[in-house]
C-alpha cells in the first residue's frame, strides 16, 4: 500500500522570511548623528528617499547576521575630512532594530582611539550578509549624507568660536 504524500501548508511568515533573505544582500542599513538623528536607507549601494513597506518589513522583522562597520568622521585643523573604521560581524542573528545596542562597546572603543579636538560625529553601516567587507565609497556616503559635517564643529573648531568672540 502506498503512503499519501502529506500535503504540507503554506505558511506565509516562512515564506516572508525565505524571500527577505534571498533579496537582502541588496539592502543596506544606517545611521549618523547631526544636528539630528538619521537612519539612511540605502538600496544597491544608493541612498534611497525610503524603503517600501515591504522593505522596511523585510529589515526589521527578519533576523539576520549583521555586518557592521562602526565609524568616526573627524576634520583636521586644514579642514580635510577623515573617516576612522572598525568593522565586525554580529554573530547571532538579530533584527535592525537591535544593532545598535550590540555595536555600543565597538564605538565606545573607536570613538576612544581618534583625537578629541578633531572628532565630529559617529556613525555606523550595515549590511544583512555575513562577513561583508564594506568599501570606502560605503562609508563616504553614510559620511557625506545631508552634509552632517558642516552642521558640526570638532572641538578645536569650538574653542577657536570662543576665542574669537572674546576678542
Amino acid at each position: 500500500m502506498m503512503k499519501k504524500k502529506r500535503n504540507k501548508k503554506y505558511n506565509p511568515s516562512v515564506k516572508f522570511q525565505q524571500l527577505s533573505k534571498a533579496v537582502s544582500p541588496r539592502y543596506k542599513i544606517a545611521f549618523i548623528q547631526g544636528a539630528s538623528r538619521y537612519v539612511i536607507p540605502i538600496y544597491d549601494n544608493k541612498i534611497i528617499d525610503k524603503w517600501s513597506q515591504t522593505e522596511a518589513r523585510m529589515l526589521a522583522e527578519v533576523r539576520y547576521k549583521w555586518s557592521v562597520c562602526v565609524g568616526a568622521l573627524c576634520r583636521d585643523h586644514n579642514k580635510k575630512l577623515y573617516i576612522k573604521s572598525q568593522e565586525f560581524s554580529i554573530d547571532i542573528e538579530c533584527l535592525s532594530h537591535e544593532i545598535e545596542s550590540i555595536l555600543k562597546s565597538q564605538q565606545d572603543e573607536l570613538f576612544e582611539s581618534v583625537n578629541k579636538n578633531q572628532f565630529l560625529t559617529g556613525f555606523w553601516i550595515a549590511s544583512p550578509i555575513p562577513n561583508y567587507e564594506f568599501t570606502e565609497d560605503e562609508l563616504w556616503l553614510v559620511a557625506n549624507y545631508r552634509n552632517v559635517a558642516n552642521e558640526l564643529m570638532t572641538q578645536y573648531e569650538y574653542e577657536r568660536s570662543k576665542q574669537d568672540e572674546q576678542i
